[in-house]
């Protein structure tokens, strides 16, 4: 939904961007939040995009790369087997 604006379920072309969903504190959702003292902005924030048809979600992770996944009850990285061996 987030290149082609298109819902993947119901085919449905009208999508909600929500740029900074926010829970019920009024705080910015992240994964594994922690706001830059630089640039005041939170690591780990999540964007929505909604599917005006259906009501089907999907999220994002504004920079995944800034997630610090040992901070994260839980958390581990899963890997694909690279494309040079053998997929079994």
């Amino acid at each position: 939904m987030r290149k082609h604006h298109r819902c993947p379920k119901c085919d449905h072309h009208e999508i909600l961007h929500v740029p900074e969903p926010r829970d019920t504190d009024f705080d910015r959702m992240a994964l594994g939040g922690t706001r830059s003292v630089w640039t005041g902005g939170v690591n780990g924030g999540i964007e929505a995009f909604v599917c005006l048809g259906c009501g089907y979600t999907e999220l994002y992770v504004v920079d995944p790369r800034g997630i610090d996944a040992t901070k994260l009850t839980g958390a581990r990285v899963l890997s694909a087997p690279r494309s040079d061996e053998p997929y079994r």
